[in-house]
């Protein structure tokens, strides 16, 4: 039986060809995320309350548990089952309550402390449109930004 010498010329290629190939499909599905973040963006700009910014604090499942009352602090009104989030953002610190079942767009799916987010409305009880961005499409965010001020320079 003869056995064949290993090639490292070839192994070390296809090594290099694949942690090619991973990175450009990371970086595809960045972009794709960020293009359906700015979906997000443009969608808002026609509603009557806007805002955006960084979360700093999300209480999930809001009952009424409390003596009656929500648990959640400012979702009194629209209190079973709704999600309280607040954030700092355009007009200061604010607060929404997103109803049980929400779908949020561009790409985020659960609201994080920390996590940049936009959203629009009828006001911040009511909201109708709300972004949260992957950490992928921060970082596609980031690449974009460094190509525009790249050839910005040139």
């Amino acid at each position: 039986m003869i056995f064949m010498k290993p090639s490292y010329k070839k192994l070390l290629a296809w090594s290099l060809a694949s942690v090619a190939v991973s990175g450009a499909i990371l970086v595809i599905f960045g972009l794709v995320q960020l293009r359906e973040f700015n979906n997000v963006a443009s969608a808002t700009g026609g509603l009557p309350w806007q805002d955006a910014g960084k979360i700093s604090y999300v209480q999930m499942g809001c009952t009424r548990s409390c003596v009656g009352k929500c648990c959640c602090a400012l979702c009194d009104a629209a209190c079973d089952g709704s999600t309280q989030i607040n954030f700092t953002g355009q007009q200061g610190t604010m607060f929404m309550c997103v109803p049980a079942g929400f779908m949020y767009k561009g790409g985020g799916t659960v609201p994080m402390m920390g996590a940049g987010i936009i959203a629009g409305g009828i006001s911040n009880v009511m909201p109708q449109v709300i972004g949260i961005p992957t950490m992928a499409a921060s970082r596609a965010q980031r690449l974009v930004d460094s190509f525009k001020h790249l050839f910005n320079w040139l």
